[in-house]
């Protein structure tokens, strides 16, 4: 976790049985967190703010039923003794209702009994979600295509009293067969102007040398450092608005990826050979991306 930019005293482990299981749990420095408790399917983890203290959940139930309601009900005895706002996020491996499946069997509401027990005995609220309805699929083509939301948030009324703008986003299911959750308890807003920063991918760019000879071509009145400064800055602009038009922005071509996967995802039969070579074209991308921010 150290090359994410994780210190060791701010993330908490639990190891994989074979090749099952395993969950991390990692926050930043500045927040105040500190697991209360943890097992071989969830970590708990209480943040302080202030004199306000609340409590996150993070599971993986597993896909047996009969484990699954053993799992379920240890989790209503740690959530019993909670009495401060929380809330469960993670991969439930089961659905709540008919609606929440497309294609294969028909749903058998005996699978989700211990799931709907367990929400209705602790009385958890579903906060909404943002995104394709479904979290989970087994990327089969025409008929064979399975879709379910095996992942989701569940969380108690004065959870919502203290965050009523919480919402979890069904991200992208890239490299995976289940949709990342991001949980937001606030609006999503964006500074007006990004803060520029030179790409290094720029610096072989023969489009950049020219806009860099052409700069420096333009006569400047004023002192050497006033010129200097008069440079970079008209170069900068130069260079942020080439970069929004260029293929060089690899975060816009991520999102282009990313929605035409999404587009593809929502015409059926989903083509999942089209969405396999998108899915190379964006982990190419992401490569960039990282070389980006190095």
């Amino acid at each position: 976790m150290r090359g994410l930019g994780f210190e060791s005293s701010c993330c908490f482990f639990v190891d994989a049985v074979d090749a099952s299981g395993g969950l991390v749990v990692a926050w930043s420095p500045e927040v105040d967190a500190s697991v209360f408790f943890h097992s071989n399917f969830c970590i708990g983890v209480r943040i302080n703010e202030m004199d306000f203290s609340y409590v996150v959940i993070y599971v993986y139930i597993s896909c047996n039923i009969a484990i699954r309601a053993t799992q379920l009900g240890q989790l209503q005895e740690l959530c019993e003794g909670i009495h401060v706002p929380y809330i469960v996020i993670g991969d439930f491996n089961a659905i709540l209702n008919e609606s929440e499946k497309d294609g294969g069997t028909q749903w058998n509401a005996a699978h989700s009994l211990s799931l709907r027990n367990f929400v209705h005995n602790m009385g958890l609220l579903d906060p909404g979600f943002q995104g394709d309805q479904f979290t989970w699929t087994n990327k089969r083509m025409g008929a064979a295509c399975i879709r379910e939301r095996l992942d989701r948030a569940l969380c108690s009324q004065t959870w919502l009293d203290r965050f009523p703008d919480t919402l979890v986003k069904h991200f992208t299911d890239q490299g995976s067969d289940h949709r990342a959750l991001i949980l937001s308890d606030k609006p999503y807003a964006r500074n007006s102007r990004p803060m520029f920063r030179f790409d290094a991918r720029w610096a072989d760019n023969p489009e950049v040398r020219a806009m860099v000879e052409y700069v420096w071509q333009e006569e400047v009145q004023g002192t050497p450092m006033f010129c200097l400064w008069e440079r970079l800055k008209k170069l900068r602009h130069l260079l942020y608005d080439w970069s929004r038009a260029g293929t060089t922005n690899s975060l816009r071509n991520i999102r282009t990826l990313q929605n035409e996967i999404e587009r593809i995802k929502q015409v059926h039969p989903i083509n999942w050979d089209e969405i396999r070579q998108l899915e190379l074209e964006l982990n190419r991308q992401w490569e960039a991306e990282e070389v980006y921010w190095q």
